[in-house]
């Protein structure tokens, strides 16, 4: 018998696939049949095997005899509505291939399959009689401890089942692999496959009472308060002014925190020059673990899992590059554009595009807080924060002083036909 709900569904699916090229295309739908708009898939373009977006039900403008069929549906959530809708405006406003854009989301196709798997070894209560050496005793004793309840989580969970790896039982315990391997033969530990990518630690939190490591001014407990109530409460873009050791970083660290706190995910793009070492120790003495990383720098493999985790939700904070914009977060709570006047946020080859303004779309379109922070705003920014004597657009939050009543350099002009630099060198003597 014919399944009624089967029989409505679109038997064909328009498709926006991960190439440099304009427009969707139709596919039969085969094992996406009732796939909703955001699904990811695999299909057949030209000779090759691309990652593709589902955006809805086939155009028809191609008859359905000469349509190609979907191969896979990726085993993963959608992508949200708004991530869909932002692939769309991108594409529009930047005049690019949508496929232009849709390859940038879909960076990590490595990331659709099943991840790579470890043993992980569990307690298991060995028969009477069995024949134990000592070694062997160690382990049980270390797998025992393992699964006893542990302390609860942040959602109050008390996990009973922990388990350990093959490399954590034999460095505690001192002993060799083969000992492992044989105690698995007897069947004296229980064996299961698990994922050998683990999600990012979480991030310690205490609803406004984190470990804060400095105490704010009074002109950042007034702007991290306003972002702080800007959080959960929609779309708003924020410029962060603040002259030079001003502490901006202390303050929309308020704002992660808060975010963090509600469940949500945080996206902090930055310059790669500002991906200090500084910057990451700074956010890891604040929260506890350090943030998800997306750059140039970072291994295929660590892409891959974070790309995962970003979709799952399990990433709560990420900083990165300009191209982190287009990973597709499924909590999205709040956005923070670092050092917004730097030129190293507009792409200039393939899809061109400016970062910054890119964020605030973005921000639009998942209805969440944008904070565009800089000690020299661009001049757009300025524009639309109400600086010139428009309307603003923008909040605007200043931190016009540096923290502990610091002073700034002394700057003054002087005349290089006067005072010329030393012969090779390009600065003028003291």
């Amino acid at each position: 018998m014919n399944d009624p709900e089967a029989m409505t569904q679109p038997a064909a699916l328009a498709v926006a696939v991960a190439a440099p090229v304009g427009g969707i295309y139709d596919y039969l739908a085969g094992p996406a049949l009732g796939a909703s708009r955001g699904s990811l898939v695999m299909v057949p373009f030209g000779g090759r095997h691309l990652p593709g977006i589902v955006m809805g039900p086939a155009l028809g403008d191609v008859p359905m005899a000469k349509l190609r069929a979907v191969e896979t549906l990726v085993k993963l959530p959608p992508l949200p509505e708004a991530l869909v809708l932002f692939i769309e405006r991108v594409a529009a406003w930047t005049m690019a291939p949508l496929g232009a854009v849709v390859k940038m989301v879909l960076s990590q196709p490595a990331a659709f399959g099943r991840p790579p798997q470890q043993k992980r070894y569990y307690h298991k209560m060995p028969e009477a009689g069995a024949r134990l050496t000592v070694s062997r005793q160690k382990i049980i004793d270390y797998l025992a401890a393992q699964t006893r309840p542990q302390t609860p989580d942040n959602q109050g969970n008390i996990p009973s089942k922990i388990g350990a790896t093959a490399a954590a039982i034999t460095a505690a315990c001192g002993v060799s692999q083969a000992v492992l391997n044989g105690m698995e033969d007897a069947g004296l530990v229980r064996v299961e496959l698990v994922s050998a990518d683990q999600p990012p630690p979480a991030l310690r939190h205490n609803s406004g009472h984190g470990a804060r490591s400095v105490t704010l001014t009074a002109d950042q407990q007034k702007a991290a308060s306003h972002l702080r109530r800007a959080v959960g409460n929609g779309f708003r873009a924020c410029l962060l002014d603040g002259v030079t050791g001003s502490g901006k970083t202390e303050v929309y660290f308020e704002a992660v925190e808060a975010a963090v706190a509600a469940g949500q995910q945080v996206l902090i793009l930055l310059p790669e020059i500002a991906l200090s070492a500084a910057w990451r120790a700074r956010f890891t003495a604040r929260f506890g673990v350090p943030p998800v990383e997306w750059h140039s720098d970072i291994s295929p493999a660590q892409k891959r899992k974070s790309w995962r985790f970003v979709l799952q939700g399990r990433a709560e904070v990420v900083v990165g590059a300009r191209s982190a914009l287009f990973l597709p977060f499924s909590r999205l709570g709040l956005i923070i554009v670092d050092e917004e006047h730097e030129h190293a946020f507009k792409q200039e080859d393939q899809a061109i595009y400016q970062a910054r303004d890119m964020a605030v779309l973005r921000g639009q379109l998942d209805q969440v807080p944008v904070v565009l922070a800089s000690a020299t705003p661009s001049l757009e920014s300025w524009v639309n924060a109400g600086k010139t004597g428009l309307s603003a657009r923008y909040d605007y939050l200043t931190l016009p002083k540096r923290v502990h009543d610091a002073r700034l350099p002394d700057i003054t002009a002087i005349d290089l036909r006067q005072t010329p630099p030393e012969r090779g060198r390009w600065l003028a003597p003291p």
